[in-house]
């Protein structure tokens, strides 16, 4: 059974609210794509015409992002958590050093030394603890991440073999959350999230930025003048439906895009928030 949530982009003018624009705007998602873009096995994933599903439902055209080739992880999460760590590493050194510091001299290896002393750590139900361990690996820092009793061992051994340091917690998932941010307070470690809570909010706002890197890709894959009508986009906890929602809305705000949030009963922690 599954949990629909209906969301009509065309809020009284259409216009994208100023309130949402100190959150997410257009600019972020590009210089996102910018960077993602440069990062040795990107390739734009591809938009599938689903011709026969469009045939028998009586619209036009149907479009599937297949995301199940995204950079070494197979997943669009590759886009998120990875470059939350890249955001966190340029904002430390930037402090640490005191000067300007560039992603691409991050990604370069020139600040291999100081970036090995950083632990960035997060809890999981599997996917996005990838995303972050996939990101300390490319550059250079140590990951802990933090699972709850009911991860899989296939999930656990994913994350280990990108050289994260798994610590399985007794108890749920908001369980292994509280755990990973009293371990990172004694210890020093650095929490990239995919969801904000009071005083953590900039690094779930990149992640969100690292996803609409397939809004830009959908935009530039679609037909010529050929603008969605209906997107429909998993659940999760909340942080890609409202990257995508963010984008779609600003870029089309007078097109009435619907956007159809869709989320499993047995993992409902969007709805149930």
């Amino acid at each position: 059974m599954l949990i629909e949530h209906y969301h009509n982009l065309n809020k009284k003018n259409g216009a994208y609210p100023k309130k949402l624009r100190s959150i997410l705007t257009i600019s972020d998602a590009e210089a996102a794509f910018n960077e993602i873009s440069s990062w040795d096995g990107y390739q734009s994933t591809p938009l599938l015409s689903l011709k026969e599903v469009a045939m028998k439902t009586g619209v036009d055209s149907i479009y599937f992002k297949d995301e199940s080739r995204r950079f070494e992880l197979d997943s669009f999460k590759a886009l998120g958590g990875t470059f939350g760590v890249l955001k966190f590493l340029q904002d430390v050194l930037q402090e640490e050093m005191s000067g300007e510091i560039t992603l691409r001299d991050i990604r370069s290896g020139r600040y291999k030394n100081n970036i090995s002393k950083y632990t960035v750590t997060t809890a999981t139900d599997g996917n996005h603890g990838r995303s972050v361990a996939y990101g300390a690996k490319l550059f250079g820092c140590k990951c802990k991440v933090f699972i709850h009793s009911e991860v899989s061992k296939g999930r656990q051994s994913a994350i280990e073999k990108l050289n994260a340091h798994v610590i399985r917690v007794n108890g749920n998932y908001d369980y292994s959350v509280r755990k990973c941010n009293e371990e990172s307070e004694k210890n020093n470690g650095h929490i990239i999230s995919d969801t904000s809570y009071p005083g953590y909010t900039k690094y779930p706002k990149d992640i969100m930025a690292g996803y609409n890197v397939m809004s830009l890709e959908i935009v530039n894959q679609l037909p010529r003048k050929k603008i969605p009508t209906h997107i429909f986009l998993q659940g999760g906890v909340g942080s890609f439906p409202g990257s995508i929602c963010s984008y779609f809305w600003e870029k089309f705000q007078s097109k009435n895009i619907k956007i159809i949030i869709v989320e499993s009963e047995h993992a409902s922690c969007l709805i149930k928030s």
